[in-house]
This record gives structure tokens, sequence and C-alpha cells, in this order.
């Protein structure tokens, strides 16, 4: 009826738990505690500790024990399997501890007859799925949950608690017995995912009938997939999408493509699916309140129930439309026209014929993560006021749109204001703006292909000029390479299904030979070089220095220290090399340069090729 590890664990819980002061139920006429003093009365003969007893009340009160998987765990204990209960005992306090009553004698004449054919799992299994039961825990804000023993008993629970999410979060109730079960018995057998879940709910009846507001719905999306409140801007987005014609079932497959949605299935070890519009009309006006709806998720019907299909289909408020990806990293869609997809981080906007990897916007994702744990950096500053490179709007100014995608393929997309943007599209170089990168389709490939125009390495590099940028001043060509190359590293490293050959990575910023000694090691910083590429392989070796020596947020540092300097004319918000040297100086010392040159001549040998 439940795993090894579980009964073990609520053994030894019950066992080594201290026991303190005796916590009664007459303190405070709470049903759920009620329902805990009932537990260790019946199953373990005793009053509880206090500190089980704040121990079970919490789990319940959290939402991470149903009311038949706590009654599961105390009537499986060792301490009441110890009793060695006769049939008839056994019966009694299945009544006790389900119903808090004794058995009638109808009832206990049904349960006393059928034991032998049953067994105790079949009798507990009536205790727990009856209506009774069902009622009290309704009455006392515990989650029910529907029981089999024919289930993993850890799974049960987690699915159980995942439904129990859903009938909070849209209608504001527990779960009825006849939809609970419903629910869980097609998730556990495999037959609808996650999001195929969501959207019968959110297309119920019984939600429709709620006829919320724009700014209603969209938090409820938030809590429902995110598991959390909405941010100003992301909101902002979408209520700004709802106005301008998108339908709530777009706006839907948006937030269901959300990575932490993923998360959430996840944890509960549910498959999240993917959701596809098919043209759902939004409702026009109120449901008749005085007219009884039945919604789907109510239903005990054997089959899925088929939503309503429109007989239009919405037209595309831009001209890309969302790509759905089902998070497998073997899988992979070719896109036939421009369209877009969308992580935590970002809105990913991919040419048309190029092929996107099924996990994509995980891995993408997690290229932010990874580089905000290297750094000590984050991505929460305010980048859509930072003048860096060029803002998203001024891409026409410097003709990219028209020389990169396919004359304006992207020249209308929609401008986010809570989210990065990133472009994909073939030949193109890499490059970093204010609020949106260009990389090609080999960089969201997250093979091991390294070159000058591509690769493994080009999106996590241009994301780290982001960071940069975010955080404060550019610095001078030499500094800001020499982050961005010695970190992009650090993050493949840190991603999963990236992977790259550290000394093919390596020997792109070695082959290149450097005469650095303490009299030139400054002059050199300041001068910088005509071959651009140098600028790239000498700040690499100055920055794993300072990594080495000073640890991973040396870079936040020195960015730190720039706030006393200002860009001078004709750099922008650039600092010129002689301030971004002073930097430098500033954050680590006036020798700084000499004891990288020292620190480089003793280790001259990690940079051979």
């Amino acid at each position: 009826m439940k795993s090894k590890f579980t009964a073990l664990l609520l053994a030894l819980f019950m066992v080594f738990m201290p026991l303190a002061g005796i916590v009664r139920a007459d303190e405070k006429d709470d049903g759920a505690k009620n329902f805990v003093n009932r537990c260790y009365q019946i199953a373990l003969g005793r009053d509880a500790d206090e500190d089980g007893f704040n121990f079970w009340l919490g789990q319940l009160n959290d939402g991470k024990l149903t009311g038949t998987g706590t009654a599961l765990l105390f009537i499986t204990s060792e301490e009441y399997q110890s009793k060695n209960t006769s049939d008839e005992v056994y019966i009694n306090d299945l009544y006790t501890l389900f119903m808090g009553r004794k058995a009638d004698t109808e009832g206990y004449e049904f349960w006393k007859k059928n034991i032998s054919t049953l067994g105790r799992n079949g009798v507990f299994d009536g205790f727990a799925n009856s209506e009774e039961f069902y009622e009290l825990c309704i009455q006392n804000g515990i989650t029910p949950g529907y029981y089999s023993s024919s289930y993993n008993f850890d799974k049960l629970q987690k699915v159980n608690i995942f439904v129990d999410r859903f009938y909070e979060c849209c209608f504001n109730r527990k779960g009825d017995k006849g939809g609970q079960q419903y629910w869980v018995q097609n998730l556990l057998d495999g037959k609808i995912t996650g999001v195929d879940c969501a959207s019968f709910f959110i297309f119920s009846d019984e939600y429709i009938s709620l006829y919320l507001s724009d700014e209603d719905y969209v938090e409820s999306l938030y809590k429902l997939f995110m598991g959390r409140a909405s941010e100003e801007g992301g909101k902002a987005f979408w209520l700004s999408e709802l106005k301008k014609g998108v339908t709530r079932e777009q706006v839907f497959a948006g937030f269901a493509s959300a990575p932490e949605f993923l998360k959430i299935c996840d944890t509960y070890g549910i498959p999240k699916g993917s959701f596809t519009p098919i043209g759902r009309k939004d409702p026009k006006k109120p449901v008749d309140t005085t007219t009884p709806t039945t919604a789907n998720p109510t239903s005990t019907n054997t089959t899925t129930p088929v939503p309503t299909v429109a007989t239009t289909t919405p037209e595309p408020t831009c001209s890309v439309k969302m790509l759905e990806l089902d998070g497998n990293k073997n899988t992979w869609v070719t896109t036939t026209e421009p369209c877009y997809f969308i992580t935590e981080y970002s809105y990913v906007f991919v040419d048309k014929g190029i092929p996107v990897r099924g996990d994509s916007a995980k891995v993408i994702d997690d290229i932010f993560k990874a580089n905000e744990k290297n750094t000590g950096l984050s991505y929460s500053g305010d980048f859509l006021t930072k003048s860096f490179g060029a803002s998203l709007d001024m891409l026409d100014d410097w003709g990219l749109v028209d020389d990169c995608y396919l004359n304006g393929a992207f020249k209308d997309v929609p401008k986010p204001t809570s989210k990065f943007s990133i472009f994909v599209a073939d030949n193109c170089e890499p490059s970093a703006y204010s609020r949106a990168v260009i990389v090609n389709p080999c960089d969201i490939d997250f093979n091991d292909e390294l070159g000058y125009n591509g690769g493994n390495w080009a999106l996590p590099h241009e994301l780290l000029h982001v960071l940069n940028c975010n955080n404060g001043y550019y610095f001078c060509s030499i500094l800001n390479e020499g982050f961005t190359t010695a970190f992009t590293y650090d993050c493949i490293k840190a991603v999963d299904n990236m992977d790259t050959d550290e000394k093919q990575y390596h020997y792109n910023y070695c082959y290149i030979k450097y005469e650095i000694n303490e009299s030139n090691a400054e002059s050199l910083f300041i001068q910088g070089f005509e071959d651009g590429w140098d600028e790239y392989t000498y700040g690499y070796r100055f920055m794993i220095y300072l990594k080495t020596k000073y640890g991973s947020e040396c870079y936040k540092k020195i960015l730190t220290a720039a706030n006393d300097f200002q860009p001078k004319e004709g750099y922008s918000d650039c600092l010129s090399r002689e301030d971004s040297a002073a930097a430098v100086k500033k954050a680590y010392g006036d020798n700084v340069f000499k004891d990288f040159a020292k620190w480089y001549k003793a280790n001259e040998s990690m940079f051979d090729e």
C-alpha cells in the first residue's frame, strides 16, 4: 500500500520523536486538529506529542498530505501493526478514524462480511473514498484525496495534491469526490498531461461562468502555471496583448509553455505536455448564474471531455506565431515560417527553416541562471533603460532588421517589456544589444561546434555582455571580452545538454602568444590592439588571473568600482580604456597589472596550445 521508505520514515519518526506537552483538540475547535488527534488515539493508542502533532497538522495544512494519505500512514505504521488487531477491531477503528463515530450496525455487518474477499486494503479503500469522509474533510479544510491501493502511495499523494491545486487555483474550492477521482486516475494512467488538465479546468463551464476580468484571468494563470503572483512587467505585457485582441486561449498557450510550469509538473512526477490553440472564443457576457452549470472537472465520465471548437481561427496579432516545444532534447521542430517561443527570461524569435531542439526553452533559461550564479550578477537590472549597443527599436536604423531578417520578418513583433529578446536567423554575426541578442541557428543547437561566427559558446557569450550592461558601465574591449570569454565556458559546464570540448574552447583564446611583463601589462591594456581578436585573447588571460586570485565574483567588484567614473564624450555609455584600467586598480590596488604579469609568468603554461 505504500513504499518501504515511507513506512520506515514514519516508524523512525514515531519512535525517535521526543515527547513534549500534550496537545488536545478541545483547546481550539479545529477539525484538522481533531483528525490528527484521532489518528494518534486510534492508530497509536496514545495522545499526540507536541512536535508530532505539529508535524502532521503542518503536512495537512500545507497541502503536502491528503486526509486519506495521513490515515494510511498511521494505520500501516509499525506501532499500529504491532497490535495485531482482529478484523472486527480493524473495521471499528476505521469507523472512528475516518468518521469520528462508532460503526452503524448495517455498515459494520457489510464490511465484516466482505473483508475476507476484499482484504484489509480493499476495506481501507472503501472508507478512504467514502462520501462521509469526503464531506468531513471538506468541512474541516482538509484535502480528502482519492485513494486506491492499486497505485504507488507516494505517486498517488503527489498527483492528488497536483489536482487539488487546480481546484483551488481555478475554483477556489476543494475537488469534488467524482472529479478528483477522475483527474487523478487519468493522470496516473498517463491518459492526460499537466497541460491537458489545465486546459480542461480553464475552459470548463464552471471557470467560464466566473467571468473574470482580463486582470483576474491573467493573475489566475500566474497562480496556476507558476505558483506565484504576477510581476508588474509581465502582467502589464499580457494585459496589453489582450487589449490588442489576443484571445484568452492564446494567452493560455503562452503560460502553458512556461518553464515554471514544467518545474511544477516535474515536482509532482507528471508529464507537462503541450497545448495548441484551436480557436475557442472568449466569453462575451457573464453566464446566467441562475442556470446550474456542470464543469468538466467534476465529471465522472471515463472519456476525456471534448472542448468546444470555434468555427473560425483567430487571426494572429503580429507577423509571427508561437512555436510549441515538447521539452525533449531528442526531438526537433523545423520552422516553416517566422515564429517565437517563450522562456522564463526571454522571447525567442526564430526565422523560418531553422531546426529548434525540443528542450531549447529550458536550456536558454539555464544559461541565464548559470551566468547569474557563476558571476554573482543579476539580469533583474532594468535593461530597457540602458543604451548599450542599440535598443530594439534602433535595429531598423542600424539596418540589422533588413540585413538579417528577411527584409523585416520580425519588424512588427511585440516589443516585450518584461522579458529579453533573442533573435535567431541565418548569416548573422552574434551581437548583443541593450534588450536583444542576435545569434545564428547553430547557437541554439547546443552542440559542441566552435567557431568565430557561432557555436555552443555564442549565446552564453552574448548574454554575458547583457549581464554586464544590466549591472553597470560597459568597459574597454579587453575587459568586456575578457569577462565574457572567461565565464562562457563556466556557463557551458553548468548547463545540462550543452557539451563543448574544453581544450578546443581554451585553444581559441590561447593560440596567440604574448610577452607580458611588469612594465607592459598595464600599457597593453590601455593602448589595446589593432587586431580585435587580440582583445579577446589578452582579456581572457587577464580575467582568468582575476578569477583565480579573487574568486568568481571578481568582475562584480570592478563594476562597483566603476561607479566613481563617467563616460567621456564620444564613448556613449562605455568607459574609456584609461578609466577602465583605473576602475580595475580601484577594485584591486595600483599594482594589479604588475601582479597579473608576475602570475602570468609563473603560470604561462596554463595558456599553452
